[in-house]
């Protein structure tokens, strides 16, 4: 491994979301689930309440998950008309206007029910498809014009599947015709699904263990997926599984958790994984068949809960785990895993006085990190490349219930924010 390789790496991630229309996010955290979004002549300060706020919508239901963009349209999952039992697709148009509403299937009855999945687009010659999963554990296709669902299959019940405390919380991935759903189950860890048909194309073997909070991500004929335990990658064609690296196992744990809800990042043979709870963050290696990874560092203070990752010129960003209502913003480099930096985001309280917000989400955009603390709703745009956290504005989400942890999302200019009922659009485009 080489700085070049790394380098190489962060200059690939954009140049693969430039293969979509840059007014298109049609998954979750943008092109191959990277938290990058492909725009560029953006804002790079805002006023000091925000940038201008569009619309905002209420009645999308309550949920955690992200908003998607395709076609000049919106879509999201929420809680459905019996919010802790079934869930919703609500699709909007540009102007923040409700168009439809689909009731999807059964939702995650336990511990924080509401929806979590983020759909997924995927372009047809009659308009479209959606795809997502439901907390319960199924899959379901959509069309993207009307709602109408088109097919649908329990794989949690189908194969025996073992949810964690929050049930299934993937984004569905799809390639090479097909959507894969991870129930991690007794008859099988992975399946793909005719994406036309709904038919099974193949179910890769069980793995031990339960399922993880985190969306597969598609690259070099592989689906890099993550589970309680394991780190793994399957061969699309077949649904050969081609390799496993304990992750449970990788760090001395302080907490014994079967958590992971993080979104790897990849390219060509580098794999980086991030677990949070006191864990951390893994460089992996791919070998040149495929077949099997090596790890070349590991990095014990970026232990990101759930609010994602990125990585910009050979740096990784984002927040660290210290209990569940605080933590530190950090950056890690990816050559040599070493942290560059790690410290609390402050904010100045009523009294004048700074006081640390926790931790949250990371994304990206035309150069910049795009801050959400998950506790108090602050949303900031921050400087890379820098010795520490350099927040340039910062403004606060104050509408909606429930916590801030859904992704913000960016679309031809357009931020969008979700918080629980409510989805808001603010204009952050350069004039």
């Amino acid at each position: 491994m080489t700085l070049k390789n790394l380098t190489l790496l962060a200059i690939a991630l954009p140049l693969l979301a430039a293969l979509t229309l840059a007014e298109d996010v049609t998954c979750f955290r943008g092109p191959n689930r990277q938290g990058i979004f492909n725009e560029t002549g953006l804002l790079k300060t805002w006023p000091p309440a925000g940038p201008e706020q569009l619309w905002k919508t209420e009645g999308i239901g309550l949920g955690w998950s992200a908003v998607i963009r395709a076609k000049g349209r919106l879509y999201v999952t929420g809680g459905g008309p019996n919010a802790k039992i079934d869930e919703k697709l609500t699709c909007l148009d540009d102007n923040g206007k409700i168009l439809w509403q689909t009731t999807t299937g059964k939702t995650w009855t336990k511990s924080y029910p509401y929806a979590r999945a983020t759909p997924t687009f995927v372009e047809t010659p009659d308009g479209g498809r959606l795809y997502l999963s439901t907390g319960g554990g199924e899959i379901v296709c959509l069309k993207a014009d009307d709602g109408e669902i088109v097919w649908k299959h329990d794989f949690a019940a189908d194969y025996g599947g073992r949810p964690g405390t929050w049930g299934y919380a993937e984004s569905i991935a799809t390639a090479e015709g097909m959507a894969f759903a991870t129930p991690i189950g007794d008859k099988a860890s992975l399946v793909a699904y005719d994406l036309r048909t709904g038919k099974v194309a193949w179910e890769a073997e069980p793995l031990d263990g339960q399922v993880a909070y985190v969306t597969p991500v598609v690259h070099n004929g592989q689906i890099i997926q993550i589970t309680g335990k394991y780190v793994f990658g399957t061969d699309i064609k077949t649904g050969k599984i081609r390799w496993t690296y304990d992750f449970a196992s990788a760090f001395e744990e302080k907490e014994r958790r079967e958590i992971s809800c993080v979104t790897p990042l990849v390219d060509g043979q580098f794999i980086i994984a991030t677990r949070g709870y006191n864990h951390g963050t893994v460089l992996l290696e791919l070998a040149a068949d495929g077949n099997s990874v090596k790890p070349l560092w590991k990095n014990n203070d970026l232990d990101t809960q759930h609010g994602g990752t990125v990585l910009l010129n050979g740096h990784i960003y984002g927040s660290t785990w210290i209990n569940n209502s605080s933590g530190e913003w950090a950056c890690v480099d990816a050559q040599t895993g070493r942290t560059i930096f790690m410290q609390p985001w402050q904010v100045p309280g009523k009294d004048g006085k700074l006081i640390p917000l926790g931790k949250g989400i990371t994304i990206a955009a035309d150069g910049m990190l795009y801050q959400f603390d998950d506790k108090r709703g602050t949303l900031a745009l921050a400087r890379p490349g820098q010795d520490n956290l350099d927040i340039v504005s910062s403004f606060n989400i104050t509408y909606g219930t429930k916590e801030y942890w859904a992704c913000p999302m960016i679309s031809d200019g357009v931020m969008y924010v979700r918080r629980g009922d409510v989805l808001a659009a603010y204009d952050v485009k350069a004039k």
